[in-house]
């Protein structure tokens, strides 16, 4: 029951950050031409892979780095742990 109530929680926020991000989309776009023009040029979505691949690569870098920070128990794991 826990869980089910996390999955509802998460999709309500999700879909609510969706309907933001489109409403906002709208607002920028109607006002600002040089924000329409970029985002109907050619250079758009490079930009944006380039911005997801650029995220990727900093969370797997957080994750690496997690896994190879000593525990500050000074406990060392044993083999098979």
């Amino acid at each position: 029951m826990k869980r089910l109530a996390i999955y509802v929680i998460t999709l309500i926020i999700g879909t609510a950050g969706l309907i933001g991000v489109e409403a906002w989309s709208r607002l920028i776009t109607a006002k600002d031409g040089p924000a329409r023009a970029f985002i109907l040029s050619d250079r758009f979505w490079p930009t944006v892979a380039g911005g997801a691949a650029l995220s990727v690569a900093a969370a797997i870098g957080m994750a690496l780095l997690l896994l190879h920070i000593p525990s500050r128990s000074g406990r060392m794991p044993e083999r098979g742990e």
